[in-house]
């Protein structure tokens, strides 16, 4: 391979990785490179780098950073190695031991907080107090009511402010959507339901993902009506646009692109006001499928709806457990507890990984 083409190589490697994410791969390869330096490891020893050269980088971090800090750096690790060509021994015997040593050894503050969740009362509480003639109002109340019973990530939904703005990243006005209902049941009720497609998730990339959206009749919370009155609202909106953006008559464009920031201030103000923490914008993603779950809804219906792998939903659900206690006031009994937590069980039977 040429010099050229090995460039070409890592140009086109990279960019399959996220910038948020590039930055904490960066400081992997740096802390690894400096360590090296430090130890006189030649240029040779580092690539590939042998199981006992990683193991001893990163026993030297025992006691001094986190889990997630240890995987990110481990992940650029590996990545550069994957770009170069080489062999990856950073799944051996010897170096899982001391990645698991390490998570042990993490100091209090290298372990992150639970992310508080956005509950139904945050639901109803935000839709009592937006204003619902607010062109802006309109699209951060479907914006929530989607990530909330969509289970999205609100950064698939919106663009981060303070990150650069991706061309082909974010849902546009003119994103395919379309509306239908199901056949009618034994009562001679059907449920309707939408389909909007999205061009980027964080777990499958650009690969189009289909994000689905069903009504709750007779409920004020409901996605659709909140998803339509949107469409109503901020109908001025030009298809190149991103999907929520809304009517601003002060802006030269004549609209304003809502980013995630806005959909997280607005909510915390108003949260704040009635004396709930602040929470953040993975909050709608934690929230909502715990919510539904409560609600009896099948973990595999959970999991497709978040678009989790059956192992990753597994692995979620366990992160999310800690935070359970602040449904059971919503719900009122305990009775959704024990169903749901027995549920998960079989579902963890189900795909091959008991919780033990």
């Amino acid at each position: 391979m040429t010099k050229e083409q090995a460039e070409r190589l890592f140009q086109v490697s990279i960019a399959s990785i996220e910038l948020s994410t590039r930055d904490s791969y960066a400081a992997g390869l740096k802390h690894f490179n400096d360590w090296c330096d430090r130890n006189g490891r030649s240029e040779e020893e580092r690539m590939p780098a042998a199981p006992g050269l990683i193991a001893a980088f990163l026993m030297e971090k025992a006691g001094t950073v986190g889990a997630s800090a240890v995987n990110n750096w481990m992940a650029g690790l590996r990545l550069w190695h994957t770009i170069n060509g080489a062999e990856w021994h950073g799944d051996s015997q010897v170096v899982t031991l001391v990645r698991k040593g390490v998570k042990k050894l993490a100091p209090i503050s290298a372990k992150r907080a639970a992310r508080p969740p956005i509950t139904i009362e945050h639901m109803s509480i935000l839709h009592q107090s937006l204003d619902h003639s607010s062109p802006k109002d309109v699209a951060i109340w479907a914006t929530s009511a989607i990530a909330f019973w969509g289970c999205c990530r609100l950064g698939e939904l919106t663009y981060p402010s303070k990150a650069p703005f991706m061309e082909n990243h974010y849902v546009r006005r003119s994103a395919p959507l379309t509306f239908n209902s199901t056949r009618n049941d034994a009562q001679g009720r059907s449920t309707e339901y939408a389909t909007l497609v999205i061009p980027w998730s964080k777990t499958t990339a650009y690969d189009n993902v289909k994000v689905s959206i069903t009504s709750r009749p007779d409920d004020p919370l409901c996605p659709i009506k909140a998803l339509r009155r949107h469409l109503e609202i901020n109908a001025g909106v030009p298809p190149e646009a991103t999907f929520f953006s809304y009517v601003d008559i002060l802006s030269p464009l004549g609209y304003t692109q809502l980013d995630r920031d806005s959909v997280v201030e607005r909510g915390n103000a108003i949260w704040c006001d009635h004396g709930m923490p602040r929470v953040t914008g993975h909050g709608f993603r934690i929230g909502g499928s715990t919510h539904l779950l409560l609600l009896g809804t099948p973990p595999d219906i959970v999991a497709m709806q978040g678009r989790w792998k059956s192992q990753a939903f597994l692995v979620y659900w366990r992160e999310i457990e800690s935070i359970l206690p602040i449904f059971m006031s919503t719900h009122n009994s305990s009775d959704a507890y024990v169903a749901m937590t027995a549920n998960m069980k079989a579902y963890s039977l189900k795909h091959g990984k008991q919780k033990s």
